[in-house]
């Protein structure tokens, strides 16, 4: 793998129809994300990549039939209880980028405990999460930048957001419109 790879970004997706394809319940399905989100950060490490996100909880989850929901959190419950230790151990950074507050009080405690347990001053990977607040949102320093709100967003909202962006030094890499 080429070390000019520094940040890698994965959009959690197609849990629940990779679970009805294979005739399991879209829990079994989610919980096989969840294996794959630590085989990414397995890779990040292997391959040396610094910045790892993963956008793992949108505004559309919450419009989910209230079980699947339920579902949801609690894997990432027991996600966050299960792994920290060994991020720990691998020395990965761990920070959430967007609202939490929706989320139930044990989850948001378990979110910032997992979060403080893993501030290292010298990380071998920022791992990010990514709860989509439906906002845009530059996110600066060291975390990667961030900008949501898709479908929703008109293009002249954009390219506005856009220009703002690069008068605050931001690059623009190629051409878009």
């Amino acid at each position: 793998m080429s070390h000019d790879l520094n940040h890698v970004a994965i959009i959690m997706d197609g849990n629940n129809r990779w679970a009805k394809s294979k005739g399991l319940s879209s829990k079994e399905g989610h919980k096989e994300g969840v294996k794959k989100a630590k085989f990414a950060v397995e890779f990040a490490l292997e391959n040396k990549i610094k910045f790892l996100t993963l956008f793992a909880f949108s505004t559309e989850n919450w419009l989910r039939d209230k079980v699947e929901v339920k579902n949801l959190l609690s894997i990432f419950f027991d996600a966050l209880d299960e792994q920290t230790p060994e991020l720990i151990e691998q020395r990965v950074k761990l920070n959430f980028i967007g609202d939490i507050s929706r989320f139930n009080k044990q989850l948001i405690k378990k979110i910032q405990k997992s979060k403080n347990d893993t501030e290292f001053k010298k990380p071998k990977l920022f791992e990010y999460i990514f709860i989509d607040s439906d906002k845009i949102s530059g996110v600066f320093g060291q975390q990667p930048p961030v900008m949501t709100k898709r479908e929703e967003l008109k293009i002249n909202e954009a390219r506005e957001e856009w220009e703002k962006l690069l008068t605050q030094r931001w690059r623009q890499t190629k051409e878009i419109w």
